[in-house]
């Protein structure tokens, strides 16, 4: 065990009753300059006018089949495997994938 002694000779008083999340200590923890602050809104920006934010009816989509797993949950359900995939898969494009889909099909509902 490290003496308290030690500890404080080893770490700036700002740091010894902060809160470490890894293992090693991190870079900084200062927090976001003018210029985090700007190229972070300069990037959210993008984000939205590139269209990769979800829309409204996908957000809708989402939680819909978030309940539908949500409710298999439950002592007489019987979930051996849960398959979830990327949106921009085709079943039709890809031969592993569509393979896999049309065994699924068979079993169960798919939500695309």
């Amino acid at each position: 065990m490290v003496s308290s002694e030690l500890l404080s000779t080893r770490l700036s008083p700002s740091q010894v009753g902060a809160k470490q999340y890894g293992v090693t200590k991190p870079i900084s923890t200062a927090g976001p300059t003018e210029v985090d602050i700007q190229r972070t809104s300069e990037l959210e920006k993008y984000l939205v006018d590139a269209g990769l934010y979800e829309s409204n009816e996908e957000a809708a989509k989402r939680e819909e089949v978030l309940q539908r797993i949500g409710q298999v949950h439950a002592p007489d359900s019987d979930v051996d495997t849960l398959c979830v995939g990327p949106s921009y898969v085709n079943c039709e494009v890809e031969i592993m994938i569509s393979t896999l889909c049309d065994v699924i099909a068979v079993i169960l509902y798919i939500g695309t």
